[in-house]
């Protein structure tokens, strides 16, 4: 347990700190055009309550790329009407291209081969901008030097522990990926708040490689570019897109079912060292349970917990302001010992699952 907590002191001290200290930029002078792409299925109601929010964006030069993945529910009839009413809004049918791409991957090839911009700026169609300063603040972040710029997408508050487990989780792994990138090891970033260079995605075959692999293609492509020079991150509230979480236990876990699946294709180094987080975890926090039960150890056990919480309060205070999750932090004992039991056994089961349908 005690080598448990010094690997736990070590990760907040060393990398989540990172984000804690994070000084946000003021907004930079970078100008060129940029391609929005949006892949959709069956998000016909989505569409139209988000839309809006897109299209009002604040910067000089842009282009909404929508890839239409075949839906059924009248999605292609909007667009339609949508890209006759607005010349900067380009939509695609999938069709039978890429059928041989899992999850969302063939339509996101099309979308890219479409977009006429060596910038592509990637959401969903279920996220809203919180400003019309989105585009603005995410590629601001491009130079000579950048490549990939990974945004924040939270989820919208509401009632129940189901809602403040799912933004806590979304909050955590944020942290994790955030300040990973900022010491030079980026591993992953998420689709609905994600910038790359054209030419970048065109010279990379990671979604070739995992074709038959559900989900990763946000993650795992990021796993495949990035690199320690060529990433940036991006914080700043006007930045974020904001989706709706999953409203069941059992949704939620289908989709978690869904992303873990990538995990096991990381690069070996990012494996070692979220597994060495991730274990650390579990075995602290279900040491704690067993220990506290004993007679001669309960005490120390105890301190150990109660500096771990301290350490994590004080950290992720900060953290949690920059990315406006602060009320989350008064339990994040009790989310965090729900994830460190729960987030293993997912694991292993996506491990071993063939998964064949697209889960938003």
């Amino acid at each position: 347990m005690l080598v448990a907590f010094i690997i736990q002191v070590f990760f907040y001290l060393i990398v989540f700190l990172k984000v804690s200290s994070y000084k946000k930029r003021e907004e930079g002078g970078f100008s060129d055009p940029v391609s929005i792409i949006i892949c959709a299925k069956n998000e016909l109601k989505n569409l139209k309550a988000n839309m809006p929010s897109i299209l009002s964006q604040d910067y000089f030069d842009f282009e909404i790329v929508i890839v239409d993945d075949n839906s059924e529910d009248g999605t292609w009839g909007y667009l339609q009407e949508l890209s006759s009413e607005h010349k900067n809004v380009s939509i695609v049918l999938r069709g039978d291209s890429n059928l041989d791409y899992m999850g969302k991957k063939g339509a996101l090839m099309k979308g890219v081969r479409v977009a006429k911009n060596d910038i592509l700026l990637l959401t969903d169609a279920d996220c809203v901008a919180t400003t019309n300063q989105w585009v603005t603040s995410m590629v601001s972040n491009f130079d000579n030097d950048t490549d990939v710029v990974l945004g924040y997408s939270p989820y919208f508050k509401e009632k129940g522990f189901l809602n403040s487990l799912i933004r806590y989780e979304t909050f955590y792994t944020a942290v994790q990926y955030f300040s990973m990138s900022i010491i030079g090891l980026p591993y992953m970033g998420v689709g609905r708040n994600l910038a790359y260079r054209k030419l970048m995605f065109e010279n990379s075959n990671a979604l070739d490689r995992y074709r038959n692999v559900q989900s990763g293609d946000d993650d795992l492509l990021i796993n495949e570019m990035a690199t320690s020079k060529n990433v940036k991150v991006e914080m700043r509230q006007n930045s974020w897109m904001l989706s709706k979480p999953q409203q069941t236990l059992a949704k939620y876990t289908s989709q978690k079912l869904r992303h873990y699946s990538t995990g096991q294709y990381y690069k070996t180094k990012f494996k070692l060292v979220l597994g060495l987080l991730g274990g650390s975890t579990f075995l602290f926090l279900s040491l704690i349970l067993m220990l506290l039960l004993t007679d001669d150890y309960w005490k120390s056990v105890l301190l150990l917990f109660v500096a771990r919480g301290c350490l994590q309060f004080v950290v992720f205070k900060k953290c949690a302001k920059n990315l406006g999750e602060s009320d989350l932090l008064l339990n994040s004992s009790v989310y965090d010992l729900v994830l460190a039991l729960f987030t293993p056994v997912l694991t292993l089961i996506a491990s071993y699952s063939n998964r064949n349908k697209w889960l938003i």
